[in-house]
């Protein structure tokens, strides 16, 4: 792997979890590209999932629009059947999704997520699960995009009911309703300033 600009990367790292389908909304892909544009604008390093379709690709086209970093992590196998984003800052290439996660762990200051499948879910739900166990202390911040994170909430309160939850589940997530609300968001869990 060659060397790149963002190698000794010093600034606030933010990790985006979302979905890579082409049969997302249209409203969701904007989200996505706002967000990423914010993210260029305030000199924050986007980390994604490196690839090139939906609300992936969105985001990190819209950071690379303002100039922003952009660091994609993929699986090899991924990228025969989807193509890696192109222009990014920097391309990783890994062999397995659990070496995609423990590096975009490793590279991340915080995780936020905006809509996406399945592969999003599981991030999300290692994520917070990590946190719950104390492995992490990174923030997880949920854009609930059109009540999108709603039925995810309703199958934790259900769990909490239940006695599946140590403690109370709420603190485990900062949830937001709209991209245009991170950079308060930052700034209020003393991540940006």
């Amino acid at each position: 792997m060659t060397a790149s600009p963002d190698d000794n990367w010093r600034g606030l790292s933010l990790c985006v979890f979302c979905g890579g389908s082409e049969a997302a909304p249209a409203a969701h892909v904007s989200s996505a590209r706002s967000l990423g544009r914010i993210l260029g604008e305030r000199g924050i390093r986007l980390i994604f999932g490196g690839g090139e379709i939906g609300l992936m690709g969105a985001v990190a086209r819209g950071c690379m629009e303002t100039g922003g970093i952009t660091y994609g992590v993929i699986p090899e196998f991924i990228t025969h059947l989807e193509r890696p984003c192109e222009g990014l800052s920097r391309l990783e290439v890994v062999q397995t999704m659990h070496e995609r996660t423990a590096r975009m762990h490793a590279l991340a200051d915080a995780f936020i997520a905006l809509p996406g499948g399945i592969g999003t879910l599981e991030e999300v739900l290692e994520f917070s699960t990590y946190r719950s166990l104390g492995v992490h202390d990174k923030h997880i911040i949920l854009v609930n995009l059109d009540d999108f994170w709603r039925p995810l909430f309703r199958v934790f309160e259900a769990m909490a009911a239940l006695g599946y939850f140590r403690e109370p589940w709420e603190p485990l997530f900062t949830v937001i309703n709209s991209e245009t609300e991170v950079v308060a968001t930052l700034e209020n869990l003393k991540l940006l300033r």
